[in-house]
C-alpha cells in the first residue's frame, strides 16, 4: 500500500473499509462521484499490479487485500461487523422463495416449466396414440370374426 499514489491510497481506504459511498468520497476528495468511482477502480488495478509485481497471483490478491484490512481497521470496526452463523439460516422453503426470486430463479424455474410442459405433451400425445392404437386394434378384430 505505501507504494500507491496517495489519492489511491485514500480512496481505497474510505471505500473498502470505512465504507462511505462514492458520493461521500468525492466530496471528501473534491471532486465528483464519477471521479471517484473511476479512481477507485484505478487504485484497485495499482494495487493489484503492485501486489503481482510482488508474485501474488491472482488467488492471493483477495486474501492480501483482506488480510490488509483486518490489520488496518480500526478495533471498533471489527466489533461492530461481527455477523452470526444463525442469521444466515433459513428453512428450505425461503432459500427456494429467495432463489426463485432472482434472475438465475426466473430462468430456472421458465425453463422447467417448459420442459415439464413438453414432457406432458409428449406424454399425452403417446397416450392418445396407444390408445388409437387399441381401439383400432379391437375394431379390426371385431369386424375380423363377423
Amino acid at each position: 500500500m505505501s507504494q500507491l499514489k496517495f489519492k489511491h491510497r485514500n480512496v481505497l481506504v474510505l471505500r473498502c473499509f470505512e465504507q462511505i459511498s462514492f458520493a461521500e468520497i468525492g466530496e471528501l476528495m473534491q471532486c465528483s462521484e464519477l471521479s471517484a468511482r473511476v479512481m477507485f477502480f484505478r487504485a484497485k488495478m495499482s494495487l493489484k499490479n503492485k501486489l503481482s509485481c510482488l508474485g501474488m497471483g491472482r488467488k492471493n490478491f483477495f486474501t492480501a487485500v483482506g488480510l490488509f484490512g483486518l490489520l488496518t481497521a480500526p478495533a471498533k470496526a471489527v466489533l461492530t461487523t461481527t455477523v452470526t452463523a444463525s442469521s444466515f439460516e433459513v428453512g428450505p422453503a425461503a432459500a427456494l422463495l429467495g432463489f426463485l426470486t432472482t434472475k438465475l430463479g426466473i430462468i430456472t424455474a421458465a425453463a422447467l416449466s417448459a420442459m415439464t410442459l413438453t414432457l406432458a405433451v409428449k406424454v399425452f400425445l403417446w397416450f392418445i396414440a396407444t390408445l388409437c392404437f387399441l381401439l383400432l386394434t379391437v375394431i379390426v378384430a371385431a369386424f375380423s370374426r363377423g
